[in-house]
């Protein structure tokens, strides 16, 4: 049974209320501890090109990402953030979050490329947290060697007209 999720433009950064992944420095950096005054992630969003998005789940917020075009690459999409609540960890919303990725980078902006800066924390405790993997299983490549100087590695996906669903059983559909 295909288990179905809304979603739709992010207006109320307060929805992130009871909103925790499971990642300290991203919760850290999207509540900022401080009750939305001098959040990280509403000055990042707040200002630039970023069209964020919530994915809801009967009204809750389950999941958010943020696209933009590419500064440094104007034929492609980048997904600038993207988290997804612990209640909903390793059922495939992320996967289903990247298929509607491609779909909005092919019909909205007509693009046929996505990158990422995917999150690397060595130091994370209480084991490093590496998001390389989840983008490598959703099709994306290395566009850089990991080395340790920064918290990030750059990624890319071309999107490949008329491709198939990134998995074949589809658990999960944005709508």
């Amino acid at each position: 049974m295909t288990q179905h999720f809304t979603y739709r433009p992010f207006t109320d950064f307060h929805e992130f209320a009871g909103f925790e992944c499971r990642i300290d420095e991203v919760d850290d950096f999207i509540h900022s501890r401080s009750k939305f005054v001098n959040n990280g992630l509403v000055e990042a969003i707040e200002g630039s090109d970023c069209t964020p998005y919530g994915v809801y789940d009967n009204g809750t917020l389950a999941a958010f990402f943020a696209i933009r075009k590419d500064p440094k690459n104007i034929d492609a999409i980048e997904i600038a953030f993207l988290a997804v609540d612990r209640k909903y960890d390793y059922r495939g919303l992320g996967k289903a979050i990247i298929r509607k990725i491609i779909q909005i980078a092919i019909e909205e902006y007509g693009l046929d490329l996505l990158t990422v800066e995917a999150l690397v924390l060595r130091r994370h405790k209480p084991r490093p947290y590496d998001a390389v993997g989840f983008y490598l299983k959703c099709g994306f490549i290395r566009a850089e060697f990991f080395d340790g100087h920064k918290d990030t590695l750059s990624m890319y996906r071309p999107i490949i007209k008329g491709e198939k669903p990134i998995d074949t059983e589809i658990r999960l559909a944005i709508k």
